[in-house]
């Protein structure tokens, strides 16, 4: 997996990353809000932002895994077949 950034904006304390994912599954574009970001260093702010783009990464990985799982799991559904409910 790999990101890149592609574009910032600031609405007054949030700081606002256009982000493009690049995962085995394809590719995902998101806008993550990172809401008072640490300003104290340059280091911590960079810290702090890589940090929230790692946690959304992770969501999106989790959220895919997810969704296949399902994907995976259709065909043992019956359709058509009327049941009992006990």
């Amino acid at each position: 997996m790999t990101y890149k950034i592609l574009s910032t904006r600031q609405i007054k304390e949030t700081l606002f990353t256009t982000i493009e994912f690049t995962f085995d599954f394809g590719i995902e574009i998101v806008e993550i809000p990172h809401f008072y970001p640490e300003t104290i260093s340059d280091e911590a702010f960079q810290v702090n932002i890589e940090q929230n783009i790692k946690i959304v990464a992770d969501a999106l990985v989790a959220k895919e895994i997810k969704s296949q799982e399902i994907e995976n799991k259709l065909p043992i559904l019956e359709i058509g077949i009327i049941k009992s409910i006990i």
